[in-house]
């Protein structure tokens, strides 16, 4: 069993070893056989009324010990150590920690065009995965990245070979890029990438705030806003549109959701609000937008 393998409290007094080990690990056992990948079935895109968080790039978990249990629109499915899980884009999920010879811990990897974001989670009070330590990047690998667990997300069913080779291949850049040297300005202290995981997690939550993340962060709101715009040079509201216009722009581009299910699915309680800030940044409305683009190959339809 991985927890044999990976006795927790050998690494875990260093985080920042215990993240490069894990991942290591992984693609030792994904390469030997020894590790399983799994995805959930298909055709389980955001719809309206999901549950859950998305997102638009595919997320990958790496169980470490314990189990999680993820709530997808049409499955549930458990993830044990020594099992690796693709979760493809725009899939609402929902996590919950579990204990299972040993204490819940586990590595989640999410890749976007620009940035990359890597923690640890163990399982909080309320029985959800907590990060209690992130790497936040920015290599020029990426967007490489991000394409590998996408492609391999839609190969998964079909190819699993193949999967797993994609898979392969971004533990492979993701342990490069982690590994690489960085001045000391360029690293993020842990609270503001927390807060960057915590505006992912809840980017579809209306009531998602300052204030609120103030709270799960156990600081004040003064103090959170405040060192954001330090570190980042963006005010975390500015921040929170900016994702949220992202996010309507790739259910746009990928879905036939209507405007008003898009403004609700990426967090604006007002339809109207949300068409502003969107004719404001993209110089057309949401249905303006949708109608100059080509569509994608495979966009779903209603």
């Amino acid at each position: 069993m991985l927890s044999e393998r990976y006795p927790i409290g050998t690494v875990g007094n260093d985080n920042s070893l215990e993240i490069r080990g894990g991942i290591r690990l992984f693609e030792a056992g994904l390469r030997g056989g020894t590790i399983r990948l799994r995805l959930p079935k298909a055709g389980q895109e955001y719809r309206r009324g999901s549950r859950g968080h998305f997102h638009s790039n595919s997320e990958l978990f790496l169980q470490l010990t314990g189990f999680t249990l993820f709530d997808f629109p049409d499955q549930s499915l458990a993830l044990y150590p020594g099992e690796a899980l693709i979760v493809p884009p725009r899939v609402p999920h929902a996590e919950r920690a579990e204990a299972w010879n040993g204490p819940f811990r586990d590595i989640v990897v999410l890749a976007e065009a620009e940035s990359l974001l890597c923690h640890i989670a163990h399982a909080g009070a309320d029985g959800k995965p907590e990060v209690f330590y992130t790497e936040n990047r920015k290599p020029r690998i990426a967007s490489a990245l991000a394409r590998w667990l996408n492609d391999a997300a839609a190969w998964g069913e079909r190819d699993s070979p193949l999967a797993v080779g994609l898979v392969l291949a971004a533990l492979s850049g993701l342990s490069s890029a982690l590994d690489e040297a960085l001045p000391d300005e360029d690293f993020e202290p842990r609270l503001i990438g927390r807060a960057r995981r915590l505006i992912k997690d809840r980017i579809g939550d209306a009531s998602l705030s300052v204030a609120s993340l103030a709270a799960l962060l156990s600081c004040s709101a003064d103090y959170l806003s405040h060192r954001f715009r330090e570190c980042t040079g963006q005010g975390m509201i500015e921040y929170i549109h900016g994702l949220r216009m992202e996010c309507s722009v790739d259910l746009l581009s990928s879905t036939e959701l209507s405007s008003k299910e898009i403004a609700w699915a990426c967090g604006f309680s007002s339809h109207s609000y949300f068409i502003r800030l969107f004719r404001k940044r993209y110089a057309a409305s949401p249905l303006e937008y949708r109608a100059a683009k080509p569509r994608p190959a495979g966009a779903e339809r209603s």
